[in-house]
């Protein structure tokens, strides 16, 4: 028999035991499908749902996680009857503001409703600072479509920003991390 080491609780189990519960590898397909970053924030946020003397079931892991999905998928999230635009990195952002005040929440988590309050509170935000850069470009006499699009994040931007996330992880070493910056910096810029 195989055995493979955990690697977040260095536990032993058998190889087969991996691939015979289907939940398992349904919430693996979910985070396959996924950007690295929102996987590992998404990772992080499922901690808060564990149970304190018990391990979070995968049943109930690929709920939430597929749950979680949906609504990064859906590109929007409302509260009390308004939506605001909500990308993926506005949902990575929730989930680590709801990760950096855990000592604050009261845990474990039951559902998404609290991840949706702080994600609509960031959507929010930049709703209200797009609407103030419209505005004064109307104030200033400028057309709409004058205005220079809004800077969109490049390949390059999005891999460095995933980077430096992974170093601040631990998942990379300093060394790491450079190497993996010049090999970005080498395909994306050229």
């Amino acid at each position: 028999m195989i055995q493979l080491t955990c690697p977040c609780c260095q536990t032993q189990f058998p190889f087969e035991a991996g691939l015979l519960d289907d939940d398992g590898k349904r919430v693996a397909a979910v985070f396959a499908a996924m950007e690295p970053e929102l996987a590992r924030s998404l990772i992080g946020y499922l901690r808060l749902h564990k149970p304190a003397k018990r391990a979070l079931s995968q049943k109930r892991a690929l709920r939430l996680v597929s749950e979680a999905a949906e609504l990064v998928a859906s590109g929007e999230v409302s509260r009390n009857g308004a939506a605001r635009p909500a990308p993926p990195q506005v949902w990575v952002q929730a989930m680590e503001q709801m990760l950096e005040s855990r000592e604050r929440l009261r845990l474990p988590l039951s559902g998404h409703g609290y991840l949706m309050e702080v994600a609509f509170g960031l959507a929010d935000k930049i709703d209200a600072q797009a609407e103030k850069a419209r505005e004064e470009r109307m104030r200033s006499g400028r057309r709409a479509d004058s205005a220079a699009p809004a800077a969109q994040e490049t390949p390059l931007q999005r891999k460095l920003a995933w980077l430096r996330q992974q170093l601040n992880y631990g998942a990379l070493s300093q060394e790491q991390f450079e190497a993996e910056v010049v090999a970005a910096r080498a395909k994306f810029e050229n």
